[in-house]
């Protein structure tokens, strides 16, 4: 049977579909775009907490040893005290 009218969306639905009319094969990937986004922007918050982390440890670290030192240094000053 010969086709005499043309559907109203066929000329979307041919654009869409491709050379072999097939709009999905199995085991494409349909939402690879969406996912490398998302675990793009999940790689950068990473990052950035571990950054953050280093950040905090490195100043507890100065922290300690700045209070070791004002300690030593007190200690020491009292000693001095003491042998005079």
């Amino acid at each position: 049977m010969k086709r005499t009218q043309n559907r109203w969306d066929s000329g979307a639905y041919e654009k869409a579909q491709g050379i072999s009319g097939l709009r999905y094969f199995e085991g494409d990937d349909l939402k690879y775009g969406e996912r490398m986004k998302y675990q793009a922007d999940t790689q950068k918050e990473w990052i950035q907490e571990q950054k953050r982390e280093n950040y905090l440890k490195k100043q507890r670290e100065l922290e300690e040893q700045k209070q070791y030192d004002e300690e030593t240094l007190a200690q020491n000053a009292m000693r001095g005290m003491l042998e005079d």
